[in-house]
């Protein structure tokens, strides 16, 4: 019984994808980067796995043309999405993912890593990540269509997210 599929799940996902569907195919772009990635996270190995998450989080929460505080803006914008009222609890996601990219990073430019450290990180911020893609996909309309790769109102949302 556990096993088994709720007709409720297979109806959210039906209309998931079929939101996706409905954007302008350069509008797909983004989003669709953020779960192809989120996809690959879950297939390899825990060093491999906070690349691709961090890789899924930078093709939502970065815009092209930014080159500076790369990784406290995505950390700033990922938590301002999750928590945007609660300061605290903000404050909380945004040193988690701050300290898994502190761990990404080391492991991705040649540095010492305690696999273990990332294993008990990544349970951490993991759930985290998925809520984003459960919350685009679920949530209010708006949020797939802001996340969108041409909005223009997606760099209005991210100035408010990293001037907190």
């Amino acid at each position: 019984k556990d096993s088994e599929i709720e007709e409720s799940d297979i109806h959210l996902l039906n209309n998931c994808i079929n939101r996706i569907k409905r954007l302008k195919f350069d509008q797909q772009h983004r989003i669709n980067n953020f779960y192809g990635y989120l996809e690959y996270s879950v297939k390899g190995p825990i060093d491999n796995r906070i690349i691709w998450i961090f890789i899924s989080l930078e093709s939502l929460f970065h815009l092209s043309d930014e080159h500076t505080k790369f990784a406290k803006n995505i950390c700033k914008r990922a938590s301002f999405f999750l928590k945007p009222f609660d300061k605290v609890e903000r404050k909380k996601i945004y040193d988690l993912l701050y300290s898994a990219y502190d761990l990404r990073d080391k492991l991705v430019h040649g540095g010492m890593v305690d696999y273990k450290k990332i294993e008990a990180v990544i349970t951490d911020f993991e759930p985290l990540v998925w809520q984003i893609g459960r919350y685009l996909l679920t949530e209010h309309k708006k949020w797939l269509k802001l996340f969108s790769s041409i909005d223009p109102k997606l760099q209005k949302y991210f100035f408010k997210a990293d001037s907190l």
